[in-house]
């Protein structure tokens, strides 16, 4: 697909009327904005997105068409934001979440899509925060 000025926004391939192969969608200026792949209408192996100067902003990894394996989450400066696994497209095991110096935010677990056992917050400085649920963390 094109814009109007003639640029390349989107290319996707088909089989049969269904997505298949490599699925792309630009910037105006061509860079790369997003990236995936389908095998029949199925979204199979990993979803970036890329900000304009082409670091990735974001990553999913899909199976099936259900998100699975690890999910990472980028700040601009390409430090990493958060991480963690996924399983029938539910959060599952250790996520954790950084400020954007690179000091760690949070940890904890999730079973099935919920959080469960301790979690911990940290502030910019790497001290104990309270959590959402007003305890206090511990290290």
């Amino acid at each position: 697909r094109w814009n109007e000025g003639g640029e390349l926004v989107r290319e996707r391939g088909y089989d049969r009327g269904l997505e298949h192969g490599e699925w792309r969608a630009f910037y105006e200026d061509g860079a790369l904005r997003q990236r995936a792949t389908y095998q029949h209408g199925v979204q199979e192996g990993p979803l970036t997105a890329y900000a304009p100067d082409g670091t990735p902003q974001w990553e999913f990894v899909y199976s099936g068409g259900e998100q699975v394996g690890r999910r990472t989450f980028w700040f601009e400066s390409g430090q990493k934001r958060s991480e963690g696994i996924y399983a029938n497209g539910k959060p599952v095991g250790v996520h954790k979440t950084w400020h954007e110096g690179g000091q760690l935010a949070s940890q904890g677990r999730y079973r099935e899509g919920m959080r469960v056992g301790s979690w911990h917050f940290w502030d910019a400085q790497g001290r104990p925060i309270a959590d959402p649920d007003g305890d206090v963390a511990r290290r």
